[in-house]
């Protein structure tokens, strides 16, 4: 699965929709069911991907699918690109 996909399939899984209308534009700004708590839940599937917690400042911008697929793309096969808190 791509990048853009697996967004898309992680997004629409929060929003609850069929992944066939969510597009790489849907976001925070034109999506009105993508309320506070849909984005967590988003965030805390996101992180699950990742391997570990996203910094806030990550997070800030993570506020469309294309962003959510950007993100996406730039973990490392193999390795997480969130901040693992546990060494902290």
């Amino acid at each position: 699965m791509s990048p853009l996909e697996d967004a898309r399939q992680m997004v629409a899984e929060a929003l609850q929709v069929d992944p066939a209308v969510v597009g790489a534009d849907t976001g925070v700004l034109n999506t009105e069911a993508w309320d506070s708590i849909v984005h967590i839940n988003i965030m805390l599937a996101l992180e699950e991907r990742a391997g570990g917690v996203i910094p806030h400042d990550r997070v800030a911008g993570l506020l469309s699918v294309g962003a959510i697929a950007d993100f996406l793309a730039s973990i490392p096969a193999g390795r997480p690109a969130a901040h693992d808190t546990s060494t902290a």
